[in-house]
């Protein structure tokens, strides 16, 4: 069943908004992801590994070989299209895609042809990104690999939310400890004044 304008944007703003609540710090994420996105790299046999995340109006990208994230709009990203599916998104010859053929990452003879892009689908069902493999040569990724490929996606989906929780957790506690300290500086002050009556004799 096709869903109406109105459900797609509610859905796009679903998901920016979940995205939003990470509150990520993508240099301290590129050090949590580095280790995957080479496995993934090694599995698929690809050129290029790399980790998307996806908001309004950009793609930020993740890389185990460069310190620096990437951003290039949105419009430009081949993972914002891997988003709006449940399952892996393949172009075995972006430069024969009408959606991408025309794009700067296409063109040249360094230029990249093969794409296979897996969701990151959060727990509530949002997909906030992808992870990316491409190429500049033609590949063959069986679906034993992808399967691969997909376990290592959850892997990923599955440190962000940790890492969500423990800053929630961190963040509770903290409130908890200045309410603590709070109450105990409120009640200190009746009692520090009874006690300096009871010392006058009254």
């Amino acid at each position: 069943m096709r869903i109406t304008k109105a459900e797609s944007l509610q859905q796009e703003y679903l998901r920016i908004k979940k995205l939003s609540e990470f509150d990520l710090d993508l240099y301290e994420l590129r050090d949590q992801f580095k280790s995957l996105m080479e496995l993934a790299g090694h599995i698929a046999g690809t050129e290029v590994s790399v980790v998307n995340l996806i908001d309004n109006y950009s793609q930020w990208t993740l890389s185990a070989v460069e310190d620096e994230p990437k951003r290039i709009a949105k419009e430009d990203s081949i993972c914002a299209y891997t988003i709006r599916s449940s399952s892996f998104m393949e172009v075995e010859r972006l430069d024969l895609d009408d959606r991408f053929k025309n794009k700067a990452y296409v063109v040249g003879v360094e230029a990249y042809r093969y794409y296979l892009g897996m969701p990151l689908t959060l727990s509530s069902g949002e997909n906030v990104g992808s992870l990316c493999m491409l190429d500049t040569r033609q590949q063959d990724i069986g679906l034993e690999k992808k399967q691969a490929l997909a376990v290592i996606a959850r892997e990923i989906v599955y440190k962000l939310e940790h890492r969500k929780k423990l800053n929630e957790t961190l963040h509770t506690l903290s409130e908890t400890v200045r309410i603590k300290n709070q109450i105990a500086h409120d009640v200190r002050g009746p009692v520090h004044g009874i006690a300096g009556l009871g010392g006058r004799g009254w």
